[in-house]
């Protein structure tokens, strides 16, 4: 993660910036798709604390495709797999 992070500042993209994002104390899950051996793009869903109802809502969030990988498809192939994780955490 910390060289994704790195390629993102690289391509001028601060959604990963430490202040923003911290894996190690994340209230969701991180998502990530692989072309190959290469982190192609991140996301994260996290218990929404921006709507008053985290034990409600969740959002998809800190999202970033390296621009090599823009026309990957990365956010749909997570979208089905974050949405039945929230599901399961309770969110609706």
């Amino acid at each position: 993660i910390e060289a994704f992070r790195q390629r993102t500042f690289d391509e001028g993209n601060d959604s990963l910036s430490p202040e923003k994002y911290n894996p190690d104390q994340l209230d969701g899950q991180t998502w990530m798709t692989f072309v190959g051996d290469d982190l192609a793009s991140i996301s994260v869903v996290e218990r929404s604390h921006y709507t008053g109802d985290p034990d409600v809502a969740g959002r998809i969030c800190r999202y970033h495709i390296l621009k090599n990988y823009r026309h990957s498809n990365a956010g749909f192939r997570m979208l089905e797999s974050q949405c039945e994780w929230a599901r399961q955490q309770g969110l609706k």
